[in-house]
């Protein structure tokens, strides 16, 4: 699931990814950016906290960070030889993913340990609102276009 979530990630982004960094006339530096550090370093530290050996830690990182540029030259060429409705599936299922693993593995993860339940029930809840309120105001904003 890691690598698939990985491998989708990047890629209904890649036309914007790859306007931007035309822009900023730097091509390679702005990948590096987009490319997944905090899912990087989180990846690291509960590999750490597994007692996973390094070896391992570094071969699953490193196929977990080619995945990124993959997923954009696939995005790529599907926004430009596939119809619409295969990004849209690709956007859906990388969404899917993202829900499932916040749902199944972060969240239950959170809510473990009863200390602070309460602040990190209202920072959930000021997360949800927050996205709903940033998807109303976009939405308003496409309308007037």
């Amino acid at each position: 699931m890691l690598k698939l979530f990985s491998l989708l990630y990047l890629t209904p982004f890649s036309n914007q990814l790859l306007h931007n960094a035309f822009i900023t006339h730097s091509h390679s530096s702005h990948l590096c950016h987009e490319s997944k550090p905090a899912e990087s370093i989180a990846l690291l530290v509960a590999f750490l906290k597994s007692g996973m050996p390094k070896g391992q830690i570094i071969r699953f990182l490193s196929v977990f960070s080619a995945m990124g540029p993959i997923g954009v030259a696939l995005g790529m060429a599907v926004n430009e030889f596939a119809a619409p409705i295969v990004d849209s599936i690709m956007l859906a299922t990388v969404a899917g993913t993202f829900i499932y693993v916040g749902a199944t593995e972060v969240i239950p993860e959170e809510w473990e340990d009863q200390e602070h339940k309460w602040k990190k029930f209202f920072a959930l809840i000021t997360g949800i609102v927050s996205i709903f309120a940033i998807t109303q105001y976009t939405t308003t904003l496409e309308g007037m276009h």
